[in-house]
């Protein structure tokens, strides 16, 4: 173009860009630029706002998000002040929608999410929801993120095994946004316990602990100072391990709850000498539920394979420790499975299930439970029966991570509002409130002390304490699925597997009910080989094992 000639770099052209007016020049120019910006002059809430909106970049690989351009006694700045807000054709003014995309396994942790969503409703947006991300943001469709043609904002609580590779790869591979490290906000985060945080960065390059040296645009009027290489994808929001629980009164024998095994002994003898009743409970609604236990019992009795060279979980599940596993696994949950299911069908179908809320049954003797689960179980207990549940670490003190996390997917409009969101749900204050109300248990290396604290036992709930070295250890030690590279894929299989387990009918001798836990596997192994052909299973890529 003639004007590339005279070295011109930038032109500004005044007028509303519309397709049906632009003349040619003015085509012309727009379509040959390699950098289009978009300046729009709104009023809103009685105000003029100029708003500055990137439409093309020579990589496209920049926000495309609206922000404010402020001119004011500290010079030029651009603020994400109006980043929530879209102006239609007509210059109408409309607010972005915000979906909550928040898990809820218990009616204390719905209600949390219910309060954060009134405060949301009341301070930026009337157009906001909440929504379970099992039944509307399953963790397959976020490879569709970059395809996205959704204008919302979305806020996604993620497990631990989701959270794999989902903020790592090409842009164009990505599920979920990626921050700069100069976004980490090193004031609230700095003592986050290091697996966390090492898991929500790529690169493994942290910014500097105790100290602000990096800006971003809004703090410093657009003066960016050299940021750190990297950039995180989310941020931890609570941890949620597993505890046993017991009726000491109901409970003669406690050195039943010192293995799996002698639970099971002790589950079978008394379940002869009361019909009906119920020794053992654990949530069930979700497959993580039956996963996670059966995987508490077997680690317990051996270690997961430790070399990658094929899938892992298949071949953990086919070893004889699995076929033991099975035994206790069937024993223990048999009756309460069934239980449940009699009483589902005797329902009418006007009745209001409790669904998405994990409940059990609290006239057994013995429960497996996460540490939501258990306090919306002592919740429900008049104080006199609160106080004769005691609780303890699981056999071996084997359990399963349940760590989780707060991230926004690739596609989501204002980030930046997001990012202030989690920063809010993800600060001390919020930590302590989330102990308080036994929503789940705090991400900080702080709050579990070290070896110069002089308390032992640490309140960790409305309704029971714990010995802060064990406890410590209980999350240190937690095993993570996500060890497993293709357990996203599996998780479904292995849950209908092993319910298959518990409906295996009895049997005279246990060498003929092993002979039957063995099939099932052998069968969720087949299954497991027909994903891996299709190239599903990654367990070459699995994270180092712990």
């Amino acid at each position: 173009m003639q004007i590339r000639r005279l070295r011109v770099t930038s032109l500004f052209s005044c007028g509303d860009l519309k397709e049906d007016q632009a003349s040619t020049l003015q085509r012309s120019i727009v379509d040959s630029a390699d950098c289009l910006i978009q300046f729009t002059r709104i009023e809103f809430r009685g105000m003029y706002h100029v708003m500055i909106r990137v439409l093309k970049t020579r990589g496209m690989q920049h926000r495309r998000e609206p922000f404010e351009l402020i001119v004011g006694s500290r010079g030029i700045q651009i603020e994400s002040s109006l980043s929530l807000l879209r102006v239609e054709s007509g210059g109408e003014i409309k607010p972005v929608p915000i979906r909550l995309f928040l898990h809820s396994e218990s009616n204390i942790q719905d209600q949390y999410n219910r309060r954060f969503l009134k405060e949301i409703r009341s301070i930026l947006t009337r157009r906001v929801s909440l929504e379970s991300p099992e039944s509307t943001y399953p963790s397959k469709a976020l490879g569709l993120a970059p395809s996205s043609a959704i204008d919302e904002l979305h806020l996604v609580q993620l497990d631990e095994f989701q959270l794999l590779g989902a903020g790592r790869g090409a842009a164009a591979e990505r599920p979920l946004y990626r921050f700069p490290a100069a976004m980490w906000n090193t004031d609230e985060w700095k003592d986050f316990l290091p697996e966390l945080k090492k898991r929500v960065w790529a690169h493994s390059l942290l910014p500097a602990e105790g100290k602000r040296d990096v800006h971003t645009p809004s703090q410093t009027g657009g003066a960016t100072a050299p940021a750190p290489p990297g950039y995180f994808f989310a941020v931890p929001f609570f941890e949620n391990i597993s505890f046993l629980a017991y009726h000491r009164d109901r409970l003669a024998d406690k050195e039943a709850l010192s293995s799996w095994e002698k639970l099971a002994s002790t589950c079978e003898t008394w379940e002869k000498t009361n019909p009906g009743g119920i020794f053992f409970d654990f949530p069930e609604v979700s497959d993580e539920n039956y996963n996670c236990l059966f995987l508490e019992i077997l680690l317990s009795l051996s270690d997961p394979p430790a070399a990658p060279s094929d899938c892992r979980m298949a071949k953990w599940l086919t070893s004889p420790p699995a076929e033991t596993a099975g035994v206790y696994y069937r024993q223990l949950c048999r009756r309460a499975y069934f239980t449940r299911r009699m009483l589902a069908t005797s329902l009418p179908p006007t009745s209001e299930a409790t669904e998405g809320t994990m409940e059990v049954n609290t006239e057994a003797t013995v429960w497996r439970h996460w540490y939501s689960t258990l306090d919306q179980m002592m919740s429900r207990l008049p104080p006199d029966r609160r106080e004769k549940i005691q609780v303890c670490p699981l056999p071996a003190k084997k359990t399963i991570a349940g760590e989780w996390y707060l991230a926004l997917p690739s596609y989501t409009a204002a980030p930046d509002i997001g990012l202030m969101m989690i920063n809010l749900l993800t600060s001390r204050a919020a930590e302590l409130e989330r102990v308080r109300l036994g929503v789940g248990l705090p991400t900080r290396t702080s709050f579990y002390g070290d070896s110069t604290s002089v308390a032992s036992q640490r309140v960790i709930s409305p309704f029971f304490s714990m010995d802060v070295t064990t406890l410590k250890d209980l999350i240190g030690g937690a095993f993570r699925r996500s060890r497993a590279a293709c357990y996203p894929q599996i998780r479904g299989l292995m849950s209908s597997h092993l319910r298959r387990i518990i409906e295996i009918p009895d049997c005279k001798k246990e060498s003929e009910l092993r002979t039957q836990i063995r099939n099932v596997f052998e069968s969720f192994n087949e299954e497991v080989r027909f994903i891996r052909d299709d190239g599903a299973c990654r367990c070459m890529l699995a994270p180092e094992d712990k």
